[in-house]
């Protein structure tokens, strides 16, 4: 046992953080039970300069003893990081996709991912993909190029989804023959015959022919990064936070993923019983690469370090777990980029909407 001293308008929950004990109740009970009469409490705010604390040896044992009652106010993994329910990943999910311009919203996309698990593989586990139900703004797009594009996409799905046993994407296979969906493609051509049309079309078709580039640009996809990411395979630390680590987020479309600095860090729930696991994803880029080099194709190169002109930007999201089943439930994700002056905002959410 310690005298742990306390600062003024500190509370039992603050204190049971900073010595790492999972419930502030047990806290003030251990206080309470060795203090004077006239130090004792009855609420989580205290009011003198000094608590009877555990110590050491006393903290893991009082750790145990809320973990056996079910009394812990963090979901804390095993072994320090949640395992793969590669099993609950089957559902339906929806995703949004809003930008905005100096805090003045600007487009929302919105689009339905339906995973369906297939089987077992050497290890690996194979998803069925379809995206589905694209709109902008609330309204399907009538427009050309967006029929253009629908036809086509939907010409290659379901996609098949090769994950590890880790939960990381391997690759992405075409579950059609090749053959099948360039004779549709060919067929389009009499119906979309415009230049852009045309080039449109060749695009996807080499695309097509190209394995790995099916696998890198459904890689580089928000749904996968938040999905499938190196999130899921960081460790805690002896606490709360996790280590610092690096990952690659494809916020820009049709560019380079950008390279970020993140920490994951596990929140606390408002009692026991809360069915939610929440954590908190945050980080700044760490790419020396600017916009307009990420806009144009450049490759990430470890050697070249962070200058005036890399892409200036932050990332942060929240994930959210159910404390049962450990499956993804939400991800709300936010991108803040600074460009002359001007701050770029995105706002991803995925959100489980059913079960197969």
């Amino acid at each position: 046992m310690m005298m742990y001293p306390v600062q003024p308008g500190q509370t039992f929950k603050e204190i049971s953080d900073q010595l790492h004990i999972e419930n502030p109740i047990y806290l003030k009970d251990f206080h309470n039970e060795h203090c004077p009469v006239t130090e004792r409490y009855g609420s989580d705010v205290i009011e003198g300069n000094r608590i009877f604390a555990p110590y050491g040896k006393e903290i893991t044992e009082m750790n145990f003893r809320i973990r056996n009652n079910n009394d812990s106010c963090y979901g804390f993994p095993e072994e320090g990081r949640y395992s793969f329910a590669y099993n609950l990943w089957s559902g339906t999910f929806r995703a949004s996709h809003t930008v905005s311009f100096n805090d003045q919203c600007k487009d929302t996309f919105t689009y339905t991912i339906r995973l369906n698990f297939e089987k077992e593989k050497n290890g690996n586990r194979h998803f069925l993909c379809t995206f589905s139900d694209f709109r902008k703004n609330g309204e399907p797009s009538d427009t050309k190029v967006s029929e253009l594009s629908a036809r086509c996409i939907g010409m290659i799905y379901p996609v098949r989804l090769v994950i590890g046993p880790e939960g990381e994407l391997l690759k992405v296979e075409c579950t059609r023959e090749p053959g099948s969906a360039a004779e549709k493609l060919e067929a389009l051509r009499q119906y979309f015959s415009d230049p852009f049309s045309l080039e449109y079309i060749s695009g996807f078709k080499d695309t097509l022919a190209v394995p790995d580039e099916i696998s890198r640009k459904f890689g580089r996809t928000l749904f996968c990064a938040f999905a499938f990411g190196s999130f899921y395979r960081v460790k805690f630390g002896d606490w709360t936070h996790s280590p610092v680590y690096t990952a690659f987020y494809p916020w820009f479309s049709n560019a380079e993923p950008v390279r970020f600095e993140l920490q994951n860090i596990l929140c606390r729930k408002d009692h026991p019983e809360d069915p939610l696991i929440r954590i908190r994803q945050e980080g700044n880029s760490c790419d020396h690469r600017s916009a307009e080099e990420l806009q144009g194709g450049a490759a990430y190169d470890p050697v070249f370090p962070v200058c005036a002109t890399s892409i200036d930007c932050i990332h942060s999201a929240e994930y959210v777990f159910s404390s049962k089943t450990y499956s993804l439930l939400k991800v709300e994700a936010v991108f803040s980029h600074l460009i002359h002056g001007n701050t770029e905002k995105e706002v991803f959410i995925l959100e489980k909407t059913e079960d197969f």
